[in-house]
């Protein structure tokens, strides 16, 4: 999966971090866990807005984990590592294949060189791409795909919710440590 690292400067958080300093090591980390997910949901709802809307499954499959190791804490965006089945309503969409997942996160971030797509064929069976309805409907046993262009959802949902992230994180740590708003 991609790692796009995002630096969040925040305004105010000064007498915030020098409060949370007073405190031990695990007290810090229990009160920065909510800190870091309140931030992290932000850039998730900014991901999701700006993700691509085929036909939504990859957007539902967007979700947020917040680990803590040696004292830190970090929160990550992305998709589930098992893979959630999704309904079909419609069987058109560039973001869902044959079983009902979505499209792995790498795909839309980094794009898709030109490939071919064959037909799967079963033991003692004929199989065939179709195309179309009705009368327009045809058959090929391979299409020639031309590639798909790199979508940066991630990179560009986080430098605009950045600000926006950073202050839910002061005000989250803040109200953690009955500051009030720094």
């Amino acid at each position: 999966m991609p790692t796009i690292e995002v630096d969040l400067t925040v305004d105010g958080i000064d007498t915030v971090l020098a409060e949370l300093a007073t405190f031990s090591a695990k007290i810090q980390t229990r009160h920065l866990r909510p800190a870091v997910n309140a931030a992290a949901r932000i850039i998730l709802a900014e991901v999701k807005r700006q993700a691509p809307r085929g036909n939504g499954f990859f957007r539902r499959s967007l979700i947020v984990v917040v680990k803590q190791r040696g004292g830190f804490v970090k929160a990550q965006v992305g998709q589930a590592t098992q893979p959630k089945t999704y309904k079909r309503k419609r069987i058109s969409g560039s973001q869902i294949n044959r079983k009902g997942y979505a499209a792995p996160i790498h795909f839309i971030e980094a794009g898709t060189k030109p490939h071919l797509i064959q037909s799967v064929r079963a033991p003692g069976k004929r199989s065939a791409l179709a195309f179309g309805k009705g009368k327009q409907r045809t058959f090929r046993t391979a299409v020639s795909h031309p590639g798909t262009k790199a979508n940066n959802v991630l990179e560009r949902a986080a430098r605009t919710a950045a600000p926006a992230a950073g202050a839910a994180f002061r005000d989250k740590l803040a109200s953690r440590l009955k500051l009030g708003k720094a």
